[in-house]
């Protein structure tokens, strides 16, 4: 028990020669059980601090984005018996040095492979749905003077290879289920007590994906393993992903079906867009082969002149939430006969005078559920991992001065998801996969489900870390995340927001991100379809 106790002892004096994200995070803990030799606190050059610690030194923590721990660094620590890295990768340490000189070597295995999933996941969502991109278009200040970004494109239905399905890439696997993607692999070897598709050559695997995600350790067989032959397999509109260093975009593009029948122009019905809605943007042509559309932003006459002019034969209107369709528009339009909304909320639609004047009201329903949750997720996953903070520290040239940005948080979370609809149960199903825990505030319980229900959205906060707000807009839910609520969230509550931006107080969110109330909030509405612009912006 002695000798035992004494190597314990030996072991106490722990050498870091670089500061890593993973470093700083458990640093704190480590500290209370280690003496930590920090060399870059030291003036003097690392090669004669080494010399000073060498005898002291039994135990070395690195990480894959530190200095490598070449021989040579192996040779100036004669007393070293153990180096444990953060990563799962070992490729920044000669093994067959330390296997010659007797030092053990540990790597972090598993530990942070839901952690390294959630972010691969993070950034496909981030260039499908192109978060980051949006991100940088409402900092520029783009979105007051060019309107909506461009749309994204699907994650569901997406074909995903994995290059490694090893703990990471199971993960990665498990999460991308929940989001309907069709996921295959490539590995050393086939897993059968698996059902995804195996393929033995990386580009086979590449010419049957949408998107590739790499999650295999660097080796002398997996170096440069996706070449320019993978690349080509994987063709001109494929993603990839590399979760150990960068990625690499070429968003994918929605096919649209084939035209039906023509139809004489005269005999389509007339449709009214005030605004380009952004269907309409994305999908000019099934439009135009289904209506004679009436473009009215392209006529230089005056909005109220050109209804005027139209106002007799116009019997469709396809709007947006920004456009308020009241009394006074129908009024100029008689013979309108439905109004269709490229959204889940009428709240910017007078339905009552729709009803007086028999005019039929449609929105898309269920249409862009998927797509929804897929956002919500997206940005809830981009606040707890940072990565549009992340990409925006590459793009500003600090990646190579400032090195690595710091670590974000888990994303395994209680989420409390207030309207639990079809936009909701869409993303619990996703956070789930991620190991949330979810529960809910909606109208009514729903026997069907076992999440816990909380009838008032100020006790749902309070037992949650993060709120995800996915309710309709009503007379209601208006403001419902108002003071009170923000404070039941607490200091370190996150908040994602994809229903409309008036249930939110935003002044009292502001207030509470700007006193740090609340830890973070990702929106993706806002009540005036402008951005807030306070100093958490730069947050």
């Amino acid at each position: 028990m002695a000798g035992d106790n004494n190597s314990v002892d030996d072991l106490r004096t722990v050498l870091i020669l670089r500061r890593s994200p993973s470093i700083v995070l458990l640093e704190p803990k480590w500290s209370q059980k280690f003496n930590l030799l920090k060399a870059w606190e030291s003036p003097i050059p690392q090669e004669q601090f080494l010399s000073t610690h060498a005898r002291s030194v039994r135990a070395l923590l690195s990480s894959s984005t530190g200095p490598p721990i070449t021989a040579q660094i192996l040779q100036l620590l004669p007393s070293l018996k153990l180096i444990a890295t953060t990563s799962a990768g070992l490729d920044h340490v000669d093994l067959a040095e330390c296997r010659r000189r007797g030092v053990a070597v540990a790597s972090a295995a598993k530990i942070f492979a839901e952690d390294v999933a959630d972010t691969a996941v993070g950034l496909l969502l981030d260039v499908m749905r192109k978060i980051s991109a949006s991100d940088r278009y409402v900092r520029d200040g783009l979105w007051a003077c060019r309107g909506d970004y461009a749309l994204g494109s699907k994650i569901g239905g997406k074909r995903v290879g994995i290059v490694g399905l090893g703990n990471i890439g199971l993960q990665v696997a498990n999460r991308l289920e929940a989001f309907g993607c069709s996921v295959s692999y490539n590995s050393r070897s086939e897993k059968p007590s698996l059902s995804y598709p195996f393929y033995s050559n990386v580009c086979a695997l590449a010419a049957n994906s949408d998107a590739l995600i790499i999650c295999c350790s660097l080796t002398d067989q997996t170096h440069h393993l996706i070449n320019k032959e993978v690349l080509s397999a994987l063709g001109r509109e494929g993603v990839i992903i590399n979760i150990q260093t960068t990625k690499a975009t070429k968003m994918a593009r929605l096919q649209i079906r084939d035209a039906d029948d023509e139809v004489p122009s005269e005999d389509l019905p007339h449709l009214l867009l005030v605004h380009p809605p952004t269907p309409f943007t994305r999908f000019p042509s099934e439009f135009c082969e289904k209506f004679h559309v009436l473009k009215a932003w392209e006529s230089p006459l005056p909005l109220d002149q050109f209804l005027l002019t139209h106002a007799r034969s116009i019997q469709a209107l396809l709007v947006r939430d920004y456009l308020l369709v009241n009394a006074g528009l129908l009024q100029q339009l008689p013979a309108l006969k439905l109004v269709m909304t490229a959204s889940v909320g009428v709240n910017h639609i007078d339905m009552i005078e729709c009803r007086r004047r028999g005019i039929s009201v449609t929105n898309v329903g269920s249409a862009y559920s998927e797509d929804v949750a897929d956002i919500a997720v997206g940005l809830f996953i981009d606040v707890l991992r940072k990565i549009s903070a992340a990409d925006r520290y590459v793009s500003q040239g600090l990646w190579s001065s400032e090195g690595n940005y710091p670590l974000g948080s888990k994303v395994g979370k209680r989420v409390g998801i207030v309207g639990l609809g079809s936009i909701g149960s869409e993303v619990a199903k996703r956070l789930e996969a991620f190991g949330c825990i979810i529960s809910y505030n909606s109208r009514r319980k729903k026997p069907s489900l076992s999440y816990p229900f909380y009838s008032k959205v100020s006790e749902l906060a309070a037992n949650s870390d993060a709120l995800i707000i996915s309710c309709a807009l009503t007379d209601q839910t208006h403001h419902m995340i108002n003071k009170e609520v923000l404070s039941f969230l607490g200091r370190e509550g996150v908040i994602v927001n994809v229903g409309r931006g008036a249930i939110i107080d935003e002044k009292e969110l502001v207030k509470c991100l700007v006193n740090r109330e609340i830890k973070v909030a990702n929106l993706e509405a806002f009540f005036s379809n402008k951005p807030l612009v306070t100093p958490v912006m730069d947050a």
